[in-house]
This record gives C-alpha cells, sequence and structure tokens, in this order.
C-alpha cells in the first residue's frame, strides 16, 4: 500500500473516530471537530502536493486537548511553511512538537516486522499485536507466549525481533510480552 493511501485511510480513520464520538452541548469539547481535520489536510496537501508529509514528520490527534498534534522531525523550507499557513488557518486547533521519526520511518519498521511473520510464527512466537503508536514513536509488537525450547527467555525474543530491523531502526521496535493477551484488531 503506497503511502498516499495510508495517509487517507489515516484521515478517514480519524474521522470516522472523531465523528462517531459526537458531542454535546452539555459537556465541554474534548474532541475534534471533523472540520479542523479537513482544513489540516486540506494544507498538507496545499504545501507538500506530490510529496508526502509522512517523510518530514508525524500527525495525531488528541481528543483530550482537542488538539491537531504535528510532529516536525526536521526544520526545512515546507515545514516552515506548513507551520505558517497552519498557525494562519488553525491557530487554536494545532500543537506542533519536535519529534525524532517521520511516519515513513516508523511505517518502515512496521513494514518490515509485519512482511517477517512466518518467520516469527516458526520461531515459535505467538504475536497478538503489531502497530504504531505515533504519539510514543513506537512500533509496537506484542506477544503473548513462545516456544521455550527455541527462544529461552523474553529477552532472547526481543534480539530475535531485533534482527529484522536496521542497527538505527531498534529504538523504534517496542517488543513487550503480555501473557494473557487475546489478538486484537487494529489499533
Amino acid at each position: 500500500m503506497n503511502l498516499s493511501r495510508i495517509r487517507i485511510c489515516l484521515l478517514a480513520m480519524l474521522l470516522t473516530m472523531t465523528t462517531a464520538c459526537g458531542s454535546s452541548s452539555d459537556r465541554p469539547k474534548t474532541g475534534i471537530d471533523p472540520a479542523d481535520i479537513q482544513a489540516y489536510s486540506r494544507i498538507v496537501k496545499q504545501v507538500y502536493r506530490d510529496v508526502p508529509f509522512s517523510q518530514d514528520g508525524t500527525f495525531y490527534t488528541d481528543s483530550q486537548s482537542g488538539k491537531i498534534i504535528v510532529g516536525i522531525k526536521q526544520d526545512n523550507d515546507r515545514t516552515r511553511k506548513l507551520k505558517h499557513e497552519l498557525r494562519q488557518t488553525l491557530p487554536d486547533q494545532v500543537k506542533f512538537i519536535k519529534v525524532t521519526y517521520s511516519r515513513a520511518e516508523l511505517n518502515k519498521v512496521f513494514e518490515k516486522i509485519q512482511s517477517k511473520q512466518q518467520d516469527i510464527e516458526e520461531a515459535g512466537i505467538e504475536m497478538t499485536h503489531l502497530g504504531i503508536q505515533v504519539s510514543e514513536q513506537k512500533v509496537n509488537f506484542v506477544f503473548n507466549a513462545f516456544n521455550q525450547q527455541k527462544l529461552k527467555t523474553e529477552k532472547e525474543v526481543q534480539t530475535f525481533m531485533e534482527q529484522f530491523v536496521a542497527k538505527e531502526e531498534k529504538a523504534m521496535l517496542n517488543v513487550r510480552y503480555e501473557p494473557g493477551m487475546t489478538s486484537e484488531v487494529g489499533g
């Protein structure tokens, strides 16, 4: 799946989540207004045109604050222009943070692990979850069981998983053992 389709899927997912939550005039607003997400998306497309923003940073929504969190990996002409445009259009709805990894880098680690599912199963590891946690800058790999005749300890499972990513990508990988966890869809 290419990055444009991933971005569209993520945007649709965010819009669905924020629309499904709704709002009530009786309680304070804590959700993200879908119109703000649409404005954000429109501005990113205008600034980045054919270059995916995922190369320069990340974004996610914080339902507690009601803000769009835009993570910038490094300052360049496009990110400066993006910041300027977003500050002009959505001054109270956007918060900028510095991030270590771009979405593209997180996606790359996710895809490497996903492509090794057969190797993981053959090693006797029962994966229950694989997902990207953008706010924490991590690719989460959760397993609930492993063949202790092949891999003796949880640390050996982590070392086994780290072989699938480059040395500089290991910090992005969060391997967790959760023995009672059942398989998750999504997330």
